[in-house]
């Protein structure tokens, strides 16, 4: 498959998440979870408190936490050496011929032009003629739209560049460290971890090839610390003992 056909793939599937973002409750969850996950803060929030409640395990809990924030960091500066610009404006409910872009230039296949400086998001762009955005509710969401319209991103980001997804990064990681520290916890954080990342598609934020890279980089990087972490390789053997002694 040519590259041109990926990121179209890609587009396409991005507009079809971002569409999702246009019933309140769905736009709801996804800021929210989109906001928690912001510089990781959901998963290191969640490993300092079981480092403080898990007295016994403290250590490992606290190596576990400082996997996922070096995970983070990773994926920042990837990021940054990427340097791949976030979506433009995605187009809805088009045909395939039409589903580019609304504003903003393409460069080999990667709509450029969003998320500059500040990370601000964009009100919500309309096609129709003589129609004005201002009366489009902010991200385009809890409203009808019109047949082609363009929507821009729901919330505001930290930074100008997308690949690979951070949250998606620390997701997995958290995902990964949590459920080897926890098993019986493992499905419900391993749903989380995943609505994380799939509510950065619906805010209109990353591509879904930035979210794969991403929860691909944080899993990597989880099973590679899970020795240091005394993660699921320990903690059913020697696990136990180790963690009496911490």
């Amino acid at each position: 498959m040519r590259y041109a056909d990926c990121a179209a793939a890609d587009r396409r599937l991005l507009a079809a998440m971002r569409d999702c973002g246009g019933r309140p409750g769905v736009a709801g969850a996804a800021r929210a979870l989109s906001h928690a996950g912001e510089h990781g803060a959901l998963w290191l929030a969640a490993g300092l408190a079981g480092a403080a409640a898990d007295r016994r395990r403290r250590s490992r809990w606290l190596r576990a936490t400082a996997l996922i924030g070096t995970a983070h960091l990773a994926s920042l500066c990837l990021k940054w050496t990427v340097r791949r610009a976030r979506p433009s404006p995605v187009r809805v409910s088009v045909p395939d011929h039409q589903d580019v872009p609304a504003s903003g230039t393409v460069s080999h296949g990667v709509p450029r032009g969003l998320g500059g400086a500040g990370g601000r998001a964009p009100e919500t762009v309309r096609q129709s003629p003589g129609r004005s955005s201002a009366s489009a509710p902010p991200g385009g969401s809890g409203a009808a739209r019109p047949p082609g319209a363009a929507l821009g991103p729901l919330v505001r980001t930290a930074g100008p560049y997308s690949f690979p997804s951070s949250h998606a990064t620390s997701a997995a990681a958290a995902a990964v460290v949590f459920g080897g520290l926890l098993p019986a916890a493992e499905p419900a954080v391993v749903v989380l971890a995943a609505a994380m990342c799939v509510s950065r598609l619906v805010v209109g934020v990353h591509y879904p090839s930035d979210v794969a890279a991403g929860a691909a980089l944080g899993g990597l990087a989880a099973r590679l610390g899970s020795r240091w972490t005394g993660g699921r390789g320990r903690g059913r053997t020697g696990g136990r003992g180790r963690g009496r002694a911490e």
